[in-house]
């Protein structure tokens, strides 16, 4: 994203300091249910727990070396920790901590942008001005309040199909189901065209 436009508090989400963070979390979290499940030992989980530290610069001089960020991370919390870092990573794959940590960041990520949404909608409603808003189907599944403010609010709740295909990529056909689908699920819910 263009730097000038992107918000202080999604920018810092994304940071290396917070993904390496989510890393550890993600971490910390597995080696607790090694230990819930009697492979880890209780006060090993509690060693990491408590001491494992996230050193951005130190994990960047590492993966110069190493060639891999996750590699480069290991190493530098187990340079926090005694002999519990033997359970740092374990049984876990980059993939496994990197994915998971992205999806904790994602989530966290839209819990910004609801909220920024709902603020939104609050001086818009403030001010009397209405706008447009495009949906689609998850959108209409799980933000039930939000959509129906939109809606009594007198906002414009625009079709941008169920799935958000690619429409080049698809037949007229199922262009014509994606769009009727939405259509329909905004009105079961709003009762409006």
């Amino acid at each position: 994203m263009i730097e000038r436009y992107l918000p202080k508090d999604i920018g810092d989400l994304f940071s290396d300091e917070s993904r390496f963070n989510a890393y550890l979390q993600v971490e910390i979290e597995a080696t607790h249910a090694f230990s819930e499940l009697g492979v880890v030992p209780k006060e090993d989980y509690l060693k990491i727990k408590n001491n494992a530290k996230v050193d951005v610069k130190r994990i960047k001089e590492i993966e110069l070396v190493t060639k891999h960020d996750v590699v480069a991370f290991t190493r530098q919390i187990d340079e926090t920790l005694g002999e519990e870092r033997k359970w740092v990573h374990y049984e876990l794959t980059s993939t496994d901590v990197v994915d998971t940590a992205l999806s904790l960041l994602y989530k966290k990520a839209n819990e910004i942008i609801r909220k920024d949404l709902l603020t939104l909608l609050d001086v818009l409603k403030e001010n009397r001005v209405p706008a447009a808003f495009f949906v689609t189907g998850p959108y209409i599944k799980n933000e039930k309040e939000l959509i129906k403010r939109m809606t009594d609010e007198g906002h414009i709740v625009g079709n941008h199909t169920v799935n958000h295909p690619s429409l080049p990529d698809i037949s007229d056909e199922k262009i014509k189901e994606e769009l009727q689908e939405l259509s329909k699920m905004y009105y079961d819910l709003t009762k409006k065209e």
